[in-house]
Parts: structure tokens; sequence; C-alpha cells
């Protein structure tokens, strides 16, 4: 197809796309503005090194015909792009190979390669052009609010390997590359899996990456056996970008403030004490803020404290200084305190199936203030916080030993039976059986990086006590909800860490296949430009 002999327009309800203030352009010539936009984007994205979050599902059929989840992996770390892809992990991890996966000799296992799913951020990292590239079949589709023209691409026939091929979505504006979904033309094993990638747009012309889905699960073409699914992440653009520095233009010096009375401004040894723990308290989530695996305070935060507040209320529990919420924004399942300060993951939020679930895990942090476990006070000197983001998981470490677990979890269990929440406890036991029934596959989902996990090894350490009081567990059950899949709740923003709840409208589920307790799932982000009122949404195809 010789595009530049073609001149019909792609009309959505006859009005042509890329008709900007009485313009009407010929597909080249969109092709043109196309690429040209694309290879800028690649200059803006070098500005930035986001937070690159990579989880991978391996997928084993089993006697049904069905595939169960036979093992996982997971990396996170920052990665810059500058015509290349050059990735830091913050578990350091020797990784070798031009491949996503290369297979260890003697072993079926792949070895990832975590620089690689990073690169699916890009669709060609050196240059994406119609002299390098084939473009087909133009037409038009929305995605969301965001009016796109959609192109097949595929590269030209003396292109070397390592090419996209597959599908591209354009939005119909300033011609920006908002979706594209396809694989690369690598010809070694393990290096070309398929992929649908998104970005969005966090200023004005300026759309960033924000999530992958990746999937190779066709018998007929699998990379040496290995069936997986997956999801990379990218965020913390705002806090890791460009930066200008700032120069003090005004100082404002306060007015002498009247005499008081000297005994009136002291502290009390246990205010000094407090005052000590809160500075090391307010370092720690401040540095963690600055990595990116905190975000600001805001619409999930406001669930954790209503959550919180049930348990306190109806124990008569009161707590000085007062108990504050925040998201870890890691897909780990786990959870931690530090000082007065309670987190949990956005991944452990999103696969609750019930405010019950988020409750016993709130309650055993909860617990874990009241019984007065010691902090790190040693977080109050702030050259504890000067290091690099590397080395973070390294730094901070929130997790109970053994002893103080099994006390946090007896006074918890206390706690939850003393609420609203203790007619539902059985539900909770259900999700622990769930959790427990994946015999050990989730070994990289239920380990803490930080804090405490849920299960270890497949063991539950959260309240494995409501095992017992759980009803059977029935899989093939669709009514039976005991977990959900993974992204089922939380919306992260890419540019800002900000988080908010996902209000999708509940769909029955056709059959028990649909559940996906725990699981990787197909995504569909629903794009809006930033001038736009409606709100963004993310929902995930089952």
């Amino acid at each position: 197809m010789n595009l530049r002999c073609v001149v019909s327009l792609i009309c959505f309800s006859g009005v042509a796309v890329g008709q900007t203030a009485g313009e009407n352009l010929q597909v080249a010539d969109i092709l043109a503005r196309v690429t040209k936009t694309e290879n800028t984007f690649l200059d803006d994205l070098a500005k930035y090194k986001p937070l690159v979050e990579t989880y991978v599902q391996f997928l084993t059929p089993d006697p049904s015909g069905s595939e169960q989840i036979s093992d996982d992996a997971y990396f996170i770390g920052n990665a810059e792009f500058r015509r290349s892809v050059d990735y830091q992990g913050f578990n350091p991890d020797k990784t070798f190979g031009s491949g996503v996966l290369d297979f260890l000799r003697g072993s079926k296992k792949p070895h990832l390669v975590p620089r690689s799913f990073a690169r699916m951020a890009l669709i060609d990292p050196v240059y994406f052009t119609t002299e390098r590239y084939d473009f087909e079949n133009p037409h038009g589709e929305f995605l969301g609010a965001v009016r796109c023209i959609v192109f097949d691409v595929k590269p030209k026939p003396k292109e070397p390997a390592g090419r996209f091929i597959g599908r591209i979505w354009v939005e119909d504006r300033t011609f920006h590359v908002v979706r594209f979904s396809g694989t690369y033309t690598f010809k070694h094993e393990g290096a070309n899996l398929h992929f649908n990638s998104y970005r969005e747009q966090v200023g004005p012309g300026l759309w960033l990456p924000s999530i992958t889905y990746i999937e190779e699960s066709d018998s007929a073409n699998k990379q040496a056996g290995a069936d997986l699914k997956g999801l990379v992440r990218f965020w913390s653009y705002a806090s890791n970008g460009p930066h200008k520095t700032e120069t003090f233009t005004n100082i404002v010096i306060d007015a002498p403030e009247p005499p008081q009375d000297a005994a009136a401004n002291e502290l009390s040894r246990t205010e000094a004490l407090r005052d000590w723990e809160r500075q090391a308290e307010d370092n720690t989530i401040q540095r963690m803020e600055k990595a990116g695996l905190i975000g600001p305070p805001g619409d999930v935060e406001k669930v954790l404290d209503t959550v919180l507040n049930n348990l306190m209320v109806t124990n008569k529990i009161t707590v000085d200084p007062p108990i504050r919420t925040r998201v870890l924004l890691t897909t780990p399942l786990e959870s931690f305190t530090v000082g007065h300060t309670l987190l949990v993951s956005r991944g452990l939020i999103d696969v609750l199936p019930n405010e019950a679930s988020l409750a016993a895990v709130v309650s055993r942090e909860l617990a874990a203030v009241v019984l007065g476990f010691k902090s790190n006070t040693m977080n109050a000197f702030s050259d504890r916080m000067l290091f690099d983001d590397t080395q973070i998981f390294r730094q901070f470490v929130f997790r109970r030993s053994s002893e103080e677990d099994v006390q946090a979890n007896r006074k918890a269990l206390d706690i939850l039976r003393n609420s609203p929440y203790a007619p539902q406890l059985p539900g909770v036991g259900l999700f622990l059986k769930a959790l427990v029934a994946k015999n050990g596959a989730l070994t990289n989902l239920t380990q803490a990086r930080i804090g405490n996990p849920v299960a270890s090894e497949g063991v539950p350490t959260l309240l494995s006590q409501l095992i017992a009081e759980a009803p059977k567990l029935t899989p093939n059950n669709k009514d039976q909800i005991e977990a959900l899949p993974l992204l089922s709740r939380i919306r992260l923003d890419a540019w800002s860490n900000s988080t908010e709840m996902i209000r999708a409208k509940a769909v029955p589920l056709l059959s028990a296949n649909e559940k996906m307790p725990f699981e990787v799932m197909p995504v569909v982000l629903t794009l809006k430009r930033q001038d736009e009122p409606a709100s963004r949404t993310l929902s995930a195809t089952k």
C-alpha cells in the first residue's frame, strides 16, 4: 500500500481525523507527523528516570486442560531511556543476554532480563520512520475519551531483527502514539514476547509510558515451553524528572513573639522521646516518597483511615501521636509500620476480596503500635537518608521478629473479634486458604521486600488461626470470591504517584475461570486528555 498516494481521510461519524483549525490531512501527512512526534517522544523520555516494576507469572497446564501458575518473578528499579535502555535494579540481579528470556544451561526455567521488559515502553529505540517501516490499514478507533488513528505496522523486508511489528494507536491532536500492541522481530529464542503497551497524558503534549501487559500462551509458538503473563508498570516521573534549581527570592522574617513562660515550651521526657521517634518516622517516609515507593495521601488512604477508625473506636483505642496511613506503591503483598505510620502495599489492597480482609491486615499493624514495639530511631539522623535509591531495600527493613509477629497476630485477633468485622472473619480465612492453595507458586508475590508478608513459603503469617473458621474452598464455584486478580482496586497515576480507587461497575461472572485469584490479568486502559473533565479509570478484561 503506497501511503503517499492515499487521499482518503479517516473519519469518525463524518469528522475527519487530523482536521485541526480547518486543516485536512492525508494519511501520508499524518504519518510524517506521527514519526516526527515519536522521535521527539524519545528525547522527552530521556529526561526522566521512572521506576519500572515487572511482575511475571509462569503457567503450566493442569489435568483439566486449563493453566495454573507454577512460578513467578519480580523486579523493580529505575530505567533511563537514551536511544537504549539502562536499568538499575533495587534487587541486584546478575543479568545477561539481550533477550527477555535466557534459558540457563541444564534448566527449563527461564532467566529473566529485566532491562528488556523496560524496553517495551519503546516502539523503536533508534528511529521510527516510514523509511524503516510499512504502515497499513489506517482506520479510526476510540480509546476511552481519546480519538485515535490506528495503523498496522511492520518493518520493511531488509530491516534488521529487533524491529517492532504489530499495531499502533495515535491520538488525533498532536499525533502521539498512545498504545502499541505486538512484538519485536528478534530471531533468537526468548526475545520476542507479545505485549500491549499504553502511554498516558501527564502534561500538555506529553504522553509517557504507564503500563504494559505481556502474554505468551500460544502452545504452537511457545518461547521454549515458557507460557507466561506479566505486567510492567512505569511511575514516579515527577520525582525522578528534571528539576529547576530553586532560589530564595523572598526571605520572610517573622515578627518576634511576646515573651512566654519558658516552662510552657519545655518538653517532658516522654514528649521528647515521641518527638525523636516522629522525626525518624518522618525522615523515613519522606525518603520513601523521594524514591517513588510512596505517593501523596489521597483516595485510598481515606479508605484505610475509615477501616482503622472502625477498629479503634469499637476497641476504645487511643494513640498519641495519631496513626497515619499510607500506600506502598509496589505489587508484593506486605504491610508494616514505621513508627505510627501504617503502610499497606498496593498489590495487597488489589487482591483483598472485601473490607473485612483489609481490616485483618490493618488490625495486625494497629496491634504492633498498641503493643509498643520499638521502632528504629537511628533514622532520625539525616545522614542515614543519604543513599542511592537502588539501596533502599537494604537500608529500610521493617519486618518484625517471629515472636513479635505472634504477639501482633494474637492482639489483632482480639481487636477484630470486638469490631464490626467479627461476623465476616470466616471470609478472611477463605482468603488465606486460597493463598495456601497456590502451593507456594507465588513466591515473589508473597515475599515482602520491606515489611511483613501475608504468607511465607506458602504458609500464612497473617492470622492463620482464621483458616480453621473458613468455609470449604471451591475454586469451581463462580459465586465464591476468595481473592481478586491484581489491578482490581487501585489506579496509580504514573506522573504524581497518587492513587485512587477503581469504581468500575461490577459485572456478573460467567464462569469460575473469570475469578483469577492473585493472577495477572489483561489490561484495558481507558484514556483521557488532561483538559477533559471525565475521570480516568483503569479496568481489565475478564
